[in-house]
C-alpha cells in the first residue's frame, strides 16, 4: 500500500510531493500535510485496521508518496504506531540516491515487513546534466535518467548477495 501524497493547499485535489526546504512556503505545506491530513488519516486507518483484526500494515518507500524512505516512515511509525511497517523496495531508494543496506540498518528489522526487489541502472548519459528527478514516462527508457531493470542489471552480484544477505535476517 502506498502511504498517499495530499495536495498542497486544503481542498487541493493534486498530490503535492514537497522535496526541499526552499523556498519557505514548502516547509509550511509539507507541515500540513503530516500535521493536519495524513497523521489524522493514517490515525483512522490504524483504528479501522485494529478493529477488523489486522495486525500489520506495510507502506512502500516510493517516490512522490508521504512515506518514502526511512526517516518518513519512522516518523509516520512514531505518529500512528508499530502497527506501519515498510513494504520495502530497495529500487526506489537507488533512483533517489539513497543505499538501501544502510536503510536496513536504519529500520531495523522491527520496521520493515515486507521486501520486494528490482533494480535501478543510473543512465550516465543522462544523468549528470539532469539528476535523478525525470518526469519522462517509463516508455521513454532511451532518455530517462534513471530505469528499473532485472537484478543485476544496474547493481552486481556482489551488491544483491549483500542486500539479500541482510534481507533475510529480517522476520518478515
Amino acid at each position: 500500500m502506498m502511504s498517499g501524497c495530499p495536495g498542497g493547499a486544503p481542498g487541493d485535489t493534486t498530490p503535492n510531493w514537497i522535496v526541499t526546504s526552499w523556498p519557505p512556503i514548502t516547509t509550511k505545506i509539507l507541515n500540513r500535510q503530516w500535521d493536519e491530513v495524513l497523521i489524522p488519516y493514517r490515525k483512522k486507518t490504524v483504528e479501522e485496521a485494529k478493529a477488523c483484526g489486522i495486525e500489520r500494515i506495510a507502506l512502500e518507500n516510493h517516490g512522490c508518496q508521504m512515506v518514502y524512505n526511512p526517516s518518513t516512515l519512522i516518523k509516520l511509525r512514531d505518529a500512528v504506531g508499530d502497527i506501519i511497517g515498510l513494504n520495502f523496495d530497495p529500487s526506489h531508494l537507488m533512483w533517489m540516491g539513497g543505499d538501501p543496506i544502510q536503510a536496513i540498518h536504519k529500520l531495523g528489522a522491527e520496521r520493515i515487513y515486507h521486501v520486494h526487489a528490482k533494480d535501478v541502472r543510473i543512465e550516465r548519459n543522462y544523468i549528470g546534466a539532469d539528476g535523478v528527478l525525470d518526469t519522462k514516462t517509463i516508455d521513454q527508457f532511451a532518455k530517462r535518467t534513471w530505469n528499473y531493470v532485472a537484478l543485476g542489471h544496474g547493481h552486481d552480484v556482489r551488491w544483491w548477495k549483500e542486500f539479500l544477505s541482510k534481507s533475510a535476517r529480517i522476520p518478515y
